[in-house]
């Protein structure tokens, strides 16, 4: 048997599938799904709110315990939050642990023009990108990276960046040498991954519904395997 490791935000937790929104998506969420298909076990390491740097962190951390293990039965997915979120290390109180912060749902303005930008976004997802992705590599795990389903290259919003030479290199490079399963490229392999309205809760509410979950785990489920 094959082991699964997930990892993400809301999305792949499974918000908003229950009515009790703290216990998450649970077998209706896409990794108990994709863990079925593959017949493998799974390591959700998700949860609601956070970003690209718990994903990364939490990864790193899970697969650092394990190094004694044959690393090449593991398959990891990761869907890597919007990148203006980010976390620091919270010790009020004597309570010590990662604080998360998202900009654009705490209502704080100034946080949300710091790390508001497309800009940011972009090398702040991309950075953690490569930095998990380096990981993973050097240690010959098998893995994919979602971004989320946003495309800073193409749309009217995004022609600053769109004509930004930087950027565009370093979208050259990661498409090149990373595993991407979709979303924010301009070459993702997965189109179908962010899945039409049809699939989400509601026009309110963008997560993913379970027959939602259900698409996302069939589609990554068939790309592992061509």
């Amino acid at each position: 048997m094959s082991k699964l490791v997930t990892n993400g935000c809301s999305m792949t937790w499974g918000w908003g599938i229950n009515s009790d929104r703290n216990i998450g998506g649970g077998v209706d969420a896409y990794p108990y799904k994709l863990a079925k298909l593959l017949d493998a076990e799974l390591f959700d390491l998700s949860k609601p709110g956070e970003s690209c740097n718990y994903v990364v962190r939490t990864t790193i951390d899970f697969f650092l315990e394990r190094l004694d293990e044959d690393l090449s039965e593991y398959i990891v997915i990761l869907q890597l939050p919007d990148g203006n979120r980010f976390e620091y290390w919270n010790d009020d109180k004597k309570k010590l642990k990662w604080k998360a912060v998202m900009p654009s749902h705490d209502g704080n303005k100034d946080l949300a023009i710091m790390f508001g930008s497309q800009k940011w976004n972009f090398y702040n997802t991309a950075n953690n990108i490569m930095q998990i992705g380096n990981f993973l590599k050097d240690n010959n795990i098998r893995y994919y990276i979602s971004t989320g389903g946003q495309d800073w290259t193409r749309g009217t919003y995004n022609e600053e960046i769109s004509k930004d030479k930087k950027i565009k290199r370093r979208i050259e490079y990661i498409e090149a040498n990373y595993s991407i399963l979709g979303g924010s490229f301009s070459k993702s392999r997965l189109a179908q991954e962010v899945p039409n309205k049809d699939v989400c809760i509601s026009k309110e509410d963008p997560h993913w519904s379970p027959h939602g979950h259900t698409v996302i785990a069939n589609n990554i489920y068939r790309l592992i395997n061509d």
